[in-house]
């Protein structure tokens, strides 16, 4: 359950996602936010219900093998998120993590592009 949202309200990623994560409330597209970003706070929908849900995708991009980051090598949300200034971690409030296999069984219903070869 989602407190109550109103105008204003935002969700911020402390230090950045790892590396890529969607954000959904209500099954919604929300916004997107990259671990590149500046800007690590999304302004939410107005339309957002307290029943409603957030879910965050979380994409892992890889690894950095070269140059800066490479120590910094952290994936996911390693610091939780804010809402409205609340913090929220994977060790509470509800906060469930679920892995997304990628087996070629599970990918096979996806219309990929017929690619060229040379």
């Amino acid at each position: 359950q989602l407190p109550a949202l109103g105008s204003g309200s935002k969700l911020t990623f402390p230090s950045g996602p790892r590396d890529r994560a969607q954000v959904f409330i209500g099954g919604t597209l929300q916004g997107i936010v990259y671990r590149a970003d500046t800007n690590y706070t999304l302004a939410l929908d107005l339309g957002v219900k307290e029943t409603n849900r957030i879910d965050i995708l979380v994409e892992n991009k890889g690894r950095i093998n070269f140059a800066h980051g490479m120590d910094e090598q952290l994936k996911g949300l390693p610091f939780g998120v804010l809402l409205n200034d609340k913090v929220f971690r994977p060790t509470g409030n509800g906060w469930e993590v679920t892995c997304l296999p990628l087996h070629s069984k599970d990918l096979s219903g996806i219309p990929f592009p017929e690619q060229e070869t040379s």
